[in-house]
């Protein structure tokens, strides 16, 4: 369902390509800050899986009722986050010009966020409901409905950005429109589906005014709950979306052609990157099952599995990247559009570095799902700080203004960053898992 969903933004990109490197570059920072405030906002609603699997493991005669109110509260929240990151989303982007930004790109790309960003309100829907159906583990109708929208996707994207017949479409722009639609489409689809299983039907009801109480001391706990994980799990998401809003800037600053190959090349990161997720949000899930119980050794054993997987799974990813790096760069590029020569010169190279840094995102992002499940969500955001901020920022400034690398040098110093951030996090996971395995001794 992941790499289902990364194809959604990859089409994007394809038919920013389509257009020329300079709406890549332009589409590049919009789709940086969108992806810093969407990410955040996933992490303040992602932990809510994790106390429907918890309610769902505990069980009890009421605990269908209980789970669709707690559903209902999601999707409220859910809806108060998005409109509060739109409006910030659309005040913040005409300020980056302070950071560098060339202002041509940016009133270029503001007239692809006019209608990106409030795609991040239904995103968010889907993402509660979504939750929900994996807390139970019955994920299916998400691969259907996902696969579905891609292909909608392309076609809404052809519609609005290069139009029909007498109408020459939409441009840069269209490329937001579609997927403004898309998410709309996913989050409804989504719903219809999931009313004809007869164990999620009852789950996954919709809020109205009289289903809803705020005044309850259930739902004041689960919101209390919520937040108390959301934040931090939130503000650890977005410090490494910040970290990579960083990279971008950083590449803003050397020419469109940098910002133009370090954007296409992430996006072969992000791919990679959703694999991780997948595996992320499986183990976060099953160790909420196994922590009711204090099962420290299956913990441990699901902690080994993911370790593995992940391994190989970026070794074939990796192995991918390293064979066919100018295919895959020309994917996104037409020859006849200008600068393409500059931008695959750069671009080619990255995907090797990408290639050897997956290992550490894959890594660092499966021990933020296995540390979410164990409901240490604040440790997570301060060891992320840690790794991102105070050791990969400062190199990748290093290496490219001082030791004049490049882009080359912000691709170095984000493994860096990553590798760090997967060794502390992985370490202090362990740490807790003694620490429960003394206390039942005990």
């Amino acid at each position: 369902m992941q790499l289902a969903s990364i194809a959604l933004t990859t089409t994007d990109l394809i038919m920013m390509g389509m257009l020329g490197a300079t709406q890549i570059a332009a589409g590049g920072i919009a789709i940086a800050l969108f992806g810093l405030l969407r990410t955040s906002s996933v992490g303040l609603v992602t932990p809510m899986g994790n106390l429907f699997a918890q309610t769902w493991a505990k069980g009890g005669i009421s605990v269908r009722t209980r789970l669709a109110g707690q559903v209902r509260l999601g999707l409220l929240l859910a809806t108060a986050c998005g409109t509060l990151m739109v409006g910030l989303m659309l005040i913040a982007f005409p300020f980056l010009h302070f950071l560098g930004q060339d202002p041509q790109l940016l009133a270029l790309g503001y007239s692809l966020l006019i209608f990106l960003a409030p795609s991040l309100i239904p995103l968010l829907w889907l993402q509660v409901l979504r939750n929900a159906a994996v807390a139970l583990k019955r994920p299916g109708p998400l691969l259907l409905i996902t696969l579905v929208a891609v292909l909608v996707n392309i076609g809404l994207n052809l519609l609005f950005v290069f139009g029909v017949g007498t109408w020459p479409g939409m441009g840069l722009p269209g490329v937001g429109l579609a997927t403004l639609f898309t998410q709309t489409l996913m989050a409804v689809g989504f719903y219809g589906l999931v009313c004809r299983d007869a164990l999620l039907a009852p789950v996954l009801r919709l809020p109205t005014p009289s289903s809803v109480s705020l005044r309850s001391i259930r739902s004041r706990l689960f919101i209390r709950d919520t937040l108390k994980l959301g934040i931090p799990t939130g503000a650890a998401y977005a410090s490494e979306a910040g970290f990579v809003s960083v990279l971008t800037l950083v590449a803003g600053t050397l020419g469109a052609a940098s910002l133009a190959a370090h954007t296409l090349a992430f996006q072969y990161v992000n791919i990679a990157f959703m694999v991780s997720i997948g595996l992320s949000h499986a183990v976060s899930i099953h160790m909420s099952h196994a922590l009711p119980q204090g099962d420290t050794a299956r913990m441990r054993l699901l902690a080994r599995a993911v370790i593995l997987m992940g391994f190989a799974a970026m070794g074939v990813v990796a192995l991918i990247y390293v064979t066919i790096p100018e295919m895959l760069i020309g994917l996104f590029l037409k020859n006849n559009t200008a600068n393409v020569a500059g931008v695959l010169h750069l671009a080619v190279p990255l995907l090797a570095l990408a290639a050897l840094l997956q290992f550490a995102d894959c890594q660092q992002n499966l021990a933020v799902g296995a540390m979410r499940g164990l409901l240490k969500a604040r440790d997570t955001f301060f060891l992320t700080m840690v790794g991102y901020w105070l050791i990969g920022v400062p190199v990748v400034l290093v290496f490219t203004y001082v030791f004049h690398m490049g882009v080359n040098g912000i691709w170095l110093g984000f493994f860096i960053g990553l590798s760090a951030t997967a060794f502390l996090l992985w370490r202090r996971f362990y740490y807790y898992v003694r620490t429960m395995e003394r206390k039942a001794l005990n």
